[in-house]
Formats: structure tokens, sequence, C-alpha cells
């Protein structure tokens, strides 16, 4: 359904209650951004370095997610990443799973 027909039949009560309820239960991208956050944080726990720096789901979020990470009130501070700190994260955690460099090609 576009917006615009979206916005004029449904009344603006109803608008700000799904509003609302997408805070308290995320649905959509925002919901898939959450689970892998998680997901990422957990594995990031089991195979980081022992007494490294500790990885919350809001490490793996998108930027644009922050808004979603703000209403939830994930524990940690909510500390937005550029694209370069996310790329610097996932280097780390490439590394700490055991991850080299890049592998050269064979040659035929």
């Amino acid at each position: 359904m576009p917006v615009s027909r979206l916005l004029d039949e449904m009344p603006a009560p109803e608008v700000t209650e799904w509003e609302a309820y997408s805070l308290l239960e995320p649905f959509g991208e925002d919901a898939a951004f959450l689970r892998m956050g998680i997901i990422c944080s957990v594995l990031a726990s089991i195979y980081g370095k022992k007494g490294g720096k500790r990885l919350y789901p809001k490490d793996f979020i998108p930027n644009f997610a922050a808004k979603v990470l703000e209403s939830l009130k994930i524990e940690g501070e909510v500390n937005v990443q550029s694209p370069q700190e996310l790329k610097e994260t996932l280097k780390a955690i490439h590394k700490a799973f055991g991850g080299g460099g890049r592998k050269k090609k064979r040659k035929k």
C-alpha cells in the first residue's frame, strides 16, 4: 500500500499506535538487524580474544538502526559506528576467528 493511501485511510491515532508498537516489538528490517546484532555479539563473545573488548549487538547494527537501539534501551552506550569503524570491527572478529590475510590464487 502506498504511503499516501495509508495516510488517507488510516487515522493518525492508529498510525501513532503502530509506531509505538514497532518500538516495543520491532518488525521488518529493524528486527532483522537486531537479531543479527545479537547473534554476532554472542559469536564474538564466544570466539573473541579472552579479556578483549566486550562487543554488544549495537556494535554490529548499521548506523540507520540507531533509533531502534535507543528505543529498546539496549545495555551499554549507544555507539553508532562509521562504515570504517564497522570494517575494523569485522576485521578484528575475522582475526579472532583465526582468519588470516587474503588467500593467494593458485596458478593452474
